[in-house]
């Protein structure tokens, strides 16, 4: 190998080292904002559960005490 190409060869070694050390860090980033986005979304679901479950109580409360009534279209009218 003439020194000309060893100088390249250890350039082209740097630069390489350098891209993956970059893309390496980009990635890590974009990981680190695919946990927070998954940490919001479960604090997320975790409220939209906990109102789904109230709503509930509150329409089986709300059907409990006024009773449950039926229409009946062949009678024509609601059955208790």
């Amino acid at each position: 190998m003439t020194g000309v190409s060893k100088l390249t060869m250890t350039f082209l070694r740097i630069f390489s080292d350098e891209m993956l050390e970059n893309e390496n860090e980009t990635l890590r980033e974009r990981v680190g904002d695919m946990e927070k986005k998954v940490y919001e979304q479960r604090d997320e679901i975790l409220c939209l559960r906990a109102t789904l479950a109230d709503v509930l109580r509150r329409v089986t409360n709300l059907e409990g005490s006024r009773g449950t009534y039926l229409y009946s279209p062949f009678l024509n009218h609601y059955i208790v």
